[in-house]
């Protein structure tokens, strides 16, 4: 009983909505509509619609799959797209011919895309869903969607969490921080809807980037950088993880969040969600312990040079050269002996032409921390470590 009642209160909202829409129906002659009947809904929305001035914290979009750019809701306001039939519970309820919608009656060989998207304290979440034609009610019918989760049955929708990212791995490089980023692959890339679309609908995540002195507080995602597109296309998968950059500021602190992509969009349109998912804090940047030459010696040994050397620490040295010249100022140059790190090193250098010698350890980045110099037959100063660009 209480079902119809609150199906009967929906039409009788529908009613005053469609009086309402009929004053400012835009370029299609009748009413289109993008609705919800009787029986679906969706369900544990928590926020408020926005009104157009961008203060709610639910916002929806609608538009023509594969069209999204002729066909769109435009500047139309989510208080005329979504009803409310229940705290924290709405219908699809909107109307291509309304005044704010962009672009002529859309075809009705076309699919219309809805998607909401909640801020839900810090932590965004979306629904979207699709919905064929229905030449009974002359309307794109969103209670024919079958693949829904909700407890009144099949076609019924609850959101979907953004994925939140965990920063794996991070390295500093000329004012730049590069983040090795991971998170859950979305799985449902075709959201809810009554057949197939086809193809994926979403196609890409974007990873944006807030710095502060203090925590976000705007989850807008007009309001956080841009870091990084992963674009996983109409037919591929969510790669689940992605490099980026972001500026590196000790200043400041820095979260990356994540917003979702769909039909083929890009950063910066209502095909991205409106606002970015759960934030994660980059942790602050760790500087890297010194690379520190030990000692270098070059002795001659009959017509060779031995050049040995030995490290005090050596992080992140992929490999050792060795540098000669015939004049303790330089210049030098590679002899063309060469050896990975790790372990005990020594280099017979045959030259007969130069008594100076340096060791270079290049670094992951191609760049070189320089020995001393050591003179063939006397003994190098002592420890040093000397960094020279790539």
């Amino acid at each position: 009983m209480k079902r119809i009642i609150r199906n009967l209160t929906v039409f009788a909202l529908a009613i005053a909505m469609l009086t309402t829409f009929s004053a400012v129906w835009a370029q299609c002659g009748t009413s289109v509509l993008v609705a919800n009947y009787a029986t679906g809904g969706q369900l544990d929305v928590p926020g408020t619609l926005d009104d157009g001035s961008g203060s709610g914290t639910i916002m929806t979009h609608f538009w023509i799959q594969g069209q999204s750019a002729a066909h769109n809701s435009g500047t139309l306001a989510t208080i005329y797209q979504a009803l409310p039939w229940s705290t924290d519970s709405y219908f699809v309820w909107s109307d291509w011919g309304n005044g704010g919608v962009y672009g002529d009656c859309p075809p009705e060989n076309g699919r219309t895309v809805f998607t909401y998207s909640i801020e839900n304290g810090g932590n965004g979440e979306y629904i979207l869903l699709s919905s064929n034609f229905s030449s009974y009610y002359y309307a794109w019918d969103f209670d024919a969607v079958t693949n829904g989760n909700g407890s009144f049955g099949p076609n019924t929708m609850t959101p979907s969490p953004i994925p939140a990212m965990t920063v794996a791995s991070q390295s500093v490089s000329n004012g730049v921080q590069t983040l090795n980023v991971t998170w859950p692959a979305i799985q449902n890339l075709k959201g809810f809807y009554d057949t197939d679309p086809g193809t994926n609908l979403i196609t890409g995540v974007a990873i944006r980037y807030y710095q502060g002195s203090s925590a976000p507080a705007d989850f807008k995602t007009g309001s956080w950088n841009l870091a990084a597109v992963v674009n996983f296309g109409a037919n591929g998968n969510d790669p689940g993880q992605a490099t980026v950059q972001v500026p590196d500021n000790s200043n400041v602190q820095t979260y990356v969040a994540m917003t979702v992509l769909f039909d083929g969009g890009q950063p910066g349109g209502f095909t991205e969600t409106s606002f970015v998912g759960a934030t994660t804090l980059v942790p602050a940047a760790q500087t890297p312990d010194p690379v520190v030459f030990d000692h270098v010696t070059a002795e001659k040994v009959n017509r060779a040079v031995k050049v040995s050397w030995s490290m005090t620490s050596e992080p992140g040295v992929r490999s050792y050269q060795v540098l000669a010249s015939k004049k303790a100022a330089g210049p030098f140059t590679q002899t063309g002996y060469s050896v990975d790190a790790g372990g005990d090193y020594s280099v017979y250098v045959v030259n007969s032409h130069v008594s100076y010698f340096r060791v270079a350890a290049v670094l992951g980045d191609g760049s070189q921390v320089l020995s001393e110099v050591a003179e063939a037959g006397k003994a190098s100063p002592g420890p040093a470590g000397i960094r020279s660009s790539k």
